[in-house]
């Protein structure tokens, strides 16, 4: 049997205010700063430099599972 752990949900805006409702988010795990470089390098490629000025980027840490990217456009 497994337990849900409340802090776990990254949409909570008690623990994650970063997130903010009414907004777009591509979350991706990254576990060094080369695999975070890895991450944003790849997003550049998929966006025109124009979109990515457009976008909040920004890393939170999760407590169970670690550092997050986020790319968050609002909508």
């Amino acid at each position: 049997m497994t337990e849900v752990k409340p802090e776990g949900n990254i949409l909570n805006a008690r623990l994650y205010p970063e997130i903010r409702d009414d907004t777009l988010n591509f979350v991706a795990p990254y576990y060094s700063e080369e695999e975070k470089s890895a991450v944003l390098s790849n997003m550049e490629t998929a966006f025109s430099a124009k979109q990515m000025k457009e976008l909040k980027i920004f890393s939170i840490k999760h407590p169970l599972n670690g550092w997050f990217i986020v790319f968050q456009s609002v909508l």
